[in-house]
């Protein structure tokens, strides 16, 4: 949910936007925020099996998927924490 760092309003307007790209279909569930990041996981790694809202992934959604990851994926994947283990 990093589109609320731009407001509750912005994120309202993001997600009725995904809501249209990725309705749901027969044998999906989940809201449309969960399949855009299901779709997204699968066109970055190619395997379908990170798609627990949905299988399909082509098409607009597929665009979608990839903008996604263009603008947060790789910003956002160094930690933030580390951890370290004590005795």
């Amino acid at each position: 949910f990093r589109r609320l760092a731009k407001g509750p309003e912005a994120r309202e307007k993001a997600e009725r936007t995904t809501a249209k790209v990725f309705k749901a279909r027969k044998g999906e569930y989940g809201d449309g925020n969960e399949r855009q990041a299901d779709c997204m996981a699968i066109a970055i790694t190619k395997k379908k099996q990170y798609g627990g809202y949905t299988q399909y992934c082509g098409g607009a959604r597929a665009t979608s998927a990839k903008a996604l990851w263009k603008a947060y994926g790789k910003k956002y994947q160094a930690p933030v924490y580390t951890f370290t283990r004590s005795s």
